[in-house]
């Protein structure tokens, strides 16, 4: 296998190559697999291997079989079909198996197949679509969800000089209110994480987990004018000045409808989300979706 084909096929693996026994016939053929029409590849991976715990140079101890699926070909699933090389330690008995690189531990989807799933969860498409088009089960695209959660943990440390708070109708499946909210840097519009509950005691509870610096730098804070925000907002944020709608209707009419565009951008955004995909069960795959789909300073597409 050439590098023009592992280019064509996103395997980045030096050590994988076509697998002897189809050298003088095609190594690609097409197959049913689960019900559907599949190319099977098949490919041969092996290296020298060194015992993990004597350093001693292992032997070839036969070879194991593994399907791995990766990204679809000419419209029809493709599935890698390779011959792992095992090793077995002439000192100590310790036996291995050949590693892919391009495939997680106990994965039988490459990773070129959960990028392109995450890719997939940030447009406005219903799953149900997404694991048709990559042959995949809404399971395997839950995974791939959860599997991005580290990308947007939120750094307790820090928040924007100028902080923009506003809800949402989440569903009373994950709110006592049905309302959830909106955290965003009120500079640049990028979603900093979503709070389930708008109350004030879970509010209280939430900003609380924030260091007293990070709270002290926030200097302003865009809010709607519901009376409960207010004292919460001076309890919680000393050196911030509030600002209402009416503050910008009056003060900065252009600066407040931009403003206001754009977050009624996000709410009919979020709706479209929760439309498509026919209700969220779980807050925080329903957290991730958004974070994923609006604007965000994380970038986790690479493979």
């Amino acid at each position: 296998m050439d590098n023009n084909i592992k280019l064509l096929l996103g395997i980045t693996d030096p050590n994988l190559t076509i697998d002897p026994k189809y050298q003088y016939t095609s190594y690609i053929e097409e197959k049913i697999i689960k019900n559907s029409k599949a190319l099977l590849c098949h490919l041969y991976l092996s290296y020298p291997m060194y015992c993990p715990n004597c350093k001693t140079l292992m032997l070839h101890n036969g070879t194991k079989v593994v399907n791995n699926v990766h990204l679809s070909s000419a419209g029809k699933k493709l599935v890698l079909s390779i011959r792992k090389q095992k090793y077995l330690c002439p000192e100590c008995k310790k036996t291995a198996t050949a590693k892919f690189k391009d495939t997680n531990y106990h994965d039988h989807f490459s990773n070129a197949v959960k990028a392109k799933l995450v890719r997939d969860l940030s447009l406005s498409r219903p799953m149900c679509e997404i694991a048709a088009d990559s042959f995949t089960s809404s399971n395997t695209i839950i995974r791939s969800l959860e599997s991005v959660e580290n990308n947007f943990k939120v750094n307790r440390n820090w928040l924007p000089s100028h902080l923009s708070l506003d809800d949402f109708k989440s569903g009373k499946r994950f709110s006592s209110s049905g309302m959830s909210m909106c955290l965003i840097n009120a500079v640049n519009h990028r979603i900093i994480d979503i709070i389930p509950e708008r109350n004030n005691k879970f509010l209280r509870n939430y900003f609380i987990q924030y260091s007293y610096k990070a709270r002290l730098s926030v200097m302003t804070i865009t809010v709607d004018l519901y009376a409960p925000y207010r004292s919460l907002i001076k309890e919680l944020f000393p050196n911030a000045f509030i600002i209402a709608d009416k503050f910008h209707v009056v003060t900065q009419a252009y600066t407040a409808m931009n403003k206001i565009r754009i977050i009624e951008g996000v709410n009919n955004h979020i709706k479209v989300i929760k439309r498509i995909a026919y209700g969220y069960n779980n807050f925080k795959h329903f957290r991730l979706r958004i974070l994923i789909s609006l604007k965000n300073n994380v970038i986790f597409f690479s493979t």
